[in-house]
């Protein structure tokens, strides 16, 4: 039993500097910030989705049910956030996923909130939830491409 604690113990000191060579303390950080603001910013889109519409659009039109949606799905990538923050070996889809999803989710404030047409408040609002989360994305997502690629070549 000792025997077992002990070879755990190694695999798990051996799986967090494996972590620590592929991301960085910093890139941890970051994805742990990003993941409460995409937890309590969904939470608000979910809870409140008319007063996040009204906003963003800056219209009196019925809130489409695609907008609540949005909220359950900022939730679920703010809790893969955490995870990809504690455990990046076993999540590390998780950031370059969420760098691809950026895109779509300026194509997504531009036709569904915008209806195609920009006004101040939308374009504030794609800016600080969609360019610029893009750069520390791009340097996770880039840090666990360069991994990859230094383990997979022969």
């Amino acid at each position: 039993m000792a025997k077992k604690k002990n070879k755990e113990a190694k695999y798990s000191h051996e799986s967090h500097e494996a972590s620590n060579l592929i991301i960085g303390q910093w890139m941890r950080g970051f994805l742990l910030i990003k993941s409460f603001y995409n937890i309590a910013w969904g939470l608000f889109i979910y809870w409140f989705p008319d007063a996040f519409y009204r906003w963003a659009s800056q219209t009196e039109q019925a809130t489409p049910i695609l907008v609540k949606y949005q909220g359950i799905g900022v939730v679920i990538f703010g809790v893969l956030y955490f995870l990809a923050a504690i455990k990046p070996l076993k999540y590390w889809f998780v950031p370059i996923a969420g760098f691809m999803s950026k895109f779509a989710g300026l194509a997504y404030s531009i036709v569904v909130l915008g209806g195609g047409e920009f006004n101040k408040k939308l374009v504030f609002h794609i800016l600080m939830n969609e360019l610029v989360w893009l750069i520390p994305l791009a340097f996770v997502a880039k840090a666990y491409i360069s991994h990859y690629r230094q383990h997979t070549k022969k």
